[in-house]
C-alpha cells in the first residue's frame, strides 16, 4: 500500500488496512526510505520510527503488553502511547508520527 494523500499541513501515506494489524504486534513499514513501526492497541493506532533510540534495533521486533513496548535487543521499555523511556529511566523517547484512519486504511504522516 503506498497511496500518498496531502493536506494543508501534512502529507499522509497509506501503510496498511486496519484488519491487517494484530493488536499488540508491531508492524514495520517504510515511508520515503524511512523505517516506521505501526502498532495497533486496543484503543488506537500509533506510529513511530522503527528504531530504538538506545541502539537503533528495529522496534518492529519488539514485544508489547498493555501500555508498554519492550525492545528485543536490550529490554528497554517505552510507555504507550506517549513513547517515553520507562526502563531504564533515560532521556530517550520514541519519535511519534501522526496517524489517521480513513475507511479502515491506516495513514501515517512523517
Amino acid at each position: 500500500m503506498s497511496a500518498v494523500v496531502g493536506t494543508a499541513h501534512s502529507v499522509f501515506t497509506a501503510v496498511a488496512h486496519l484488519e491487517d494489524l494484530t493488536v499488540g504486534h508491531p508492524h514495520g513499514v517504510v515511508i520515503e526510505d524511512r523505517p516506521i513501526c505501526v502498532l495497533r492497541t486496543d484503543d488506537e493506532v500509533i506510529a513511530f520510527d522503527d528504531r530504538c533510540p538506545h541502539r537503533g534495533h528495529p522496534l518492529s521486533a519488539a514485544s508489547c503488553e498493555p501500555g508498554i513496548l519492550r525492545c528485543a535487543l536490550h529490554g528497554w521499555e517505552f510507555s504507550l502511547p506517549e513513547g517515553q523511556a520507562i526502563s531504564p529511566r533515560a532521556p530517550f523517547e520514541l519519535e511519534l508520527h501522526e496517524v489517521r484512519i480513513v475507511n479502515d486504511v491506516i495513514e501515517v504522516s512523517l
